[in-house]
């Protein structure tokens, strides 16, 4: 039986390895993440994977920790979350990333373990997938590190709901491998 969250959606949010890693890191680099890291691209953390996009010639490397979201029925990937430091904010922002087609009024549900929960509006869309952006503040940080799993809810244009779980293994570990502002 086809997941209906995700049916008549694309097949996976980009179309290849080196699109992923764009994605993930553009929504970072709307933050103006802008430092050398003390860890490199593709380093793991557990759950989480630092993802850079190369410095040019009038963009530094752009590094955030990544972690992909999979559709526990198709096994297919359903989300991204990224998580990196605005040098102007000395919290963390985050972003999940959902698929195109997705319902955007009611945004994006996450909760840590079975902790408060938190909508977060969509902000965008590109052509690989809309964002919701969000401030890490002290309290969500606290949760982050301290919890086991983050569940991420989505909501297709039918009112169907599909929630899936990422892990938070690794999580303190990777973001602490960004330098803070």
């Amino acid at each position: 039986m086809r997941n209906p969250l995700i049916q008549g959606l694309p097949r996976k949010i980009t179309g290849n390895a080196r699109s992923a890693i764009a994605v993930a890191t553009a929504a970072i680099a709307l933050f103006g993440v802008t430092h050398p890291t003390l860890a490199k691209d593709g380093d793991v953390f557990q759950d989480w994977t630092m993802r850079c996009e190369d410095a040019s010639e009038d963009s530094p490397e752009l590094c955030g920790i990544v972690q992909i979201g999979k559709d526990d029925e198709s096994g297919r990937d359903v989300l991204r979350i990224s998580i990196g430091y605005n040098p102007n904010v000395p919290d963390p922002l985050g972003v999940v990333d959902a698929p195109l087609g997705i319902f955007l009024p009611p945004g994006v549900l996450l909760q840590v373990d079975q902790g408060k929960e938190l909508r977060i509006p969509y902000r965008f869309c590109r052509p690989e997938a809309c964002s919701a952006v969000f401030p890490i503040n002290s309290e969500i940080l606290s949760a982050f590190k301290k919890g086991v799993s983050l569940n991420v809810t989505l909501e297709n244009q039918f009112g169907k709901t599909k929630t899936i779980p990422l892990s938070l293994r690794g999580f303190t570990a990777g973001l602490n491998s960004l330098p803070k502002p």
